[in-house]
C-alpha cells in the first residue's frame, strides 16, 4: 500500500509539473551555467601556507575539524566536532588560545556549529543554546543574542547590523531551509528560497552564505545541482544561475554509501574573490566501492569506510557571474581540501597515529593566464 501511495504521489507531482502548477525550481530569469571554458589556459593551483595543530599541549585538537575561518588579523579560528570551545591559531600556525568555555553562562558554549567573521567581531552559532555570541578582536564578549528561530545552519552579518540566516522553515506552506534577512530588531524583512512541502528533503535547501563586496549576499546550494544566487542587502535577487546537467554534483542521492549507492556529493564551501565565485565540492571517486567494507550486523548488514581516501575526490571550480561561465576547474584525487576558510584559503585535514587532528591551510590561485572577473 505504501508503494502504491508513493507511485500515486509521483504521478500527481508529474502532472502538476506538466501543468505548471508546481515550479521545477528554475526561477524566472535563472541562467544556465555555461561549462565551455572562457579561459582555456587557466588552472587552479593550491599552495601550502601553514599547518595547524600539535601532538601535545593546548593546541592539540582531539577531534575532526568541522569548520574554520581566517579573521581580519590573519588568525585561524577552528571549530571541532563535539568540542564546545573554538581553537585560535596565529598566522604562523602557533596556538594562541581557546575561546569561551563549556556551559550556559555569558561567553560559554554548549555546541558551536558555525561562525561568521567580520572586520571587528567573531560571531558564533550555539545551536544547542539557541543563541549567537559575538566576541571582539581581543576575544572579549560583546553581546549574546537569541537565535531568531528554527534550526540555524549559517549566519552572515551585512551592513547596519542586519543579519542573513539560512535556517529551517517551520510554517505549513513550506519546508526545509530558507534564506532569512533580519533587521537589527531580529524581525525578518525578506525570506528567499522557500520550497513547497512536496520537496521534503530539507538538506537540499541548505546554502553557503558569502558576503558581497557591495554589501549584498551570495548563496551556493550545499546539495544537489550547482546553484548560485546573488542578493542585495534588501533581499532582492540580483542574479540566479544553475547547472542541472553538467555538474559533477550529479547524479545525486541521499544516504550513507552502499555497494549500489555512491557517497553523497556536496559543496563544502565557497567564497567570493575579485568578482569570481569559488566553489569547493566533493564528489564520488570512481573507485568509491573499493573504499567501503561490508559489516554484517545482527539485524542487517551495513557499510563503513575502510579507505576514506578512495570515497571522494575534490573539485574546485571558479565561476564568473559576468559571463555565467565556469572559468576553470580542478579535480583532485586524494588528499583533497575539505574546508573553505575564506579569503582564497582552503584546508585539508589529517589525523596522526595518535588520533590528533591537523588542519593544513592552502591558498587557491588562478594561474596560467591573465583573467579578471567583474561582478554582475
Amino acid at each position: 500500500a505504501r508503494t502504491m501511495l508513493h507511485h500515486s504521489l509521483a504521478r500527481v507531482l508529474l502532472l502538476l509539473l506538466a501543468l505548471g502548477c508546481v515550479g521545477s525550481h528554475r526561477a524566472t530569469g535563472q541562467e544556465v551555467i555555461n561549462r565551455d571554458p572562457t579561459c582555456p589556459g587557466c588552472r587552479i593551483e593550491l599552495q601550502p601556507v601553514v599547518s595547524l595543530g600539535s601532538t601535545d599541549g593546548d593546541g592539540a585538537m582531539p577531534t575532526f575539524a568541522a569548520s574554520a575561518r581566517v579573521d581580519s588579523a590573519g588568525r585561524y579560528i577552528v571549530l571541532l566536532i563535539d568540542e564546545s570551545e573554538p581553537f585560535v591559531f596565529d598566522a604562523d600556525g602557533s596556538f594562541i588560545r581557546r575561546i569561551g568555555g563549556p556551559g550556559d553562562g555569558p561567553g560559554e558554549f554548549r555546541s558551536v556549529t558555525a561562525l561568521d567573521v567580520t572586520k571587528d567581531r567573531l560571531t558564533f552559532v550555539d545551536r544547542d543554546a539557541a543563541r549567537l555570541s559575538a566576541f571582539g578582536m581581543n576575544f572579549d564578549l560583546i553581546e549574546t543574542t537569541p537565535l531568531p528561530g528554527g534550526s540555524v545552519d549559517q549566519v552572515l552579518y551585512i551592513d547596519a547590523g542586519r543579519l542573513v540566516v539560512n535556517m529551517a522553515s517551520s510554517d505549513r506552506a513550506s519546508i526545509g531551509y530558507a534564506v532569512y534577512f533580519f533587521g537589527d530588531d531580529l524581525k525578518p524583512y525578506a525570506v528567499r528560497d522557500r520550497y513547497p512541502q512536496v520537496f521534503d528533503d530539507i538538506r537540499g535547501h541548505m546554502r553557503h552564505l558569502m558576503r558581497d563586496q557591495e554589501g549584498g549576499v551570495w548563496t551556493v546550494a550545499r546539495y544537489g545541482p550547482l546553484r548560485i544566487r546573488k542578493y542585495s542587502a534588501d533581499g532582492e535577487v540580483l542574479g540566479d544561475w544553475a547547472d542541472d546537467e553538467g555538474s559533477e554534483l550529479l547524479p545525486f542521492s541521499y544516504g550513507d554509501p552502499t555497494e549500489d549507492r555512491p557517497p553523497t556529493p556536496q559543496v563544502l564551501g565557497a567564497w567570493v574573490e575579485n568578482g569570481l565565485v569559488w566553489v569547493l565540492s566533493v564528489v564520488a571517486d570512481k573507485r568509491w566501492k573499493e573504499g567501503l567494507r561490508k559489516v554484517e550486523g545482527s539485524v542487517r548488514s551495513f557499510y563503513v569506510p575502510s579507505k576514506p581516501m578512495l570515497l571522494f575526490d575534490s573539485v574546485v571550480e571558479v565561476f564568473d557571474p559576468a559571463t555565467g561561465t565556469i572559468v576553470a576547474a580542478e579535480h583532485s584525487d586524494g588528499g583533497q581540501p575539505e574546508l573553505a576558510l575564506g579569503g582564497g584559503l582552503v584546508a585539508r585535514l589529517s589525523i596522526d597515529e595518535l588520533g590528533w587532528t591537523y588542519v593544513h591551510v592552502l591558498r587557491a590561485r588562478l594561474v596560467g593566464a591573465s583573467y579578471q572577473g567583474s561582478e554582475k
